[in-house]
């Protein structure tokens, strides 16, 4: 259809054809959170060292999503990663990020609109959440191809009725959150058919 047409002129000018493995990754929290964002962001540096173990054994190039203020974040996590093998993508229009991430076998991020639009599309994800409770605000449809992974700690989830209190810990449900269950999380999202 014209709007997968769209996504694909736009990974064509990344040299990125049908032939090349993609996987999403999502560092961002979104704007709709404003500067409570950064509270449901996995850090940068074990974003890469997921996408350092998925384009070593996925022979896949990983694209780096996320609107325009989050453009710097996602330079960081690409910024460790071989540079042949990811690219950043943001600012995308919301229908050409619907076909990019349709396209992607795989995407790995935190809680955000991106996360259900990969969903959406039908592409299996991997979404990490924090101060947020993954069984209401995660994927809609609950599948093998769609799975959250968080950190259980007694204060969390501490997301409620739409409000994030100051959080005493400093953001500990994610701090401490280590990068294998999303590793192990990805591969067997990966692996399912």
């Amino acid at each position: 259809d014209a709007v997968q047409q769209k996504a694909d002129r736009v990974l064509e000018t990344y040299r990125l054809d049908y032939q090349t493995r993609l996987i999403g990754m999502v560092p961002g929290g979104g704007t709709s959170w404003g500067s409570n964002a950064q509270f449901k962001q996995w850090a940068p540096d074990r974003f890469a060292r997921v996408g350092a173990e998925l384009i070593r054994n996925h022979s896949a190039t990983l694209l780096l999503l996320g609107d325009r203020q989050e453009r710097e974040l996602c330079g960081e996590v690409a910024a460790s990663l071989p540079a042949d093998s990811v690219r950043v993508l943001t600012s995308q229009p919301l229908d050409v990020l619907a076909g990019i991430l349709k396209r992607c076998s795989l995407v790995v991020g935190n809680d955000s609109g991106p996360m259900h639009l990969a969903e959406t599309v039908g592409t299996r994800t991997v979404s990490i959440f924090g101060p947020v409770d993954g069984s209401v605000y995660g994927p809609f449809i609950q599948r093998v191809s769609q799975r959250v992974v968080s950190k259980g700690l007694a204060c969390r989830p501490c997301y409620r009725n739409f409000r994030f209190p100051p959080c005493p810990w400093d953001n500990h449900c994610l701090k401490q959150l280590p990068v294998g269950p999303v590793l192990e999380a990805a591969i067997s999202v990966l692996a399912s058919s």
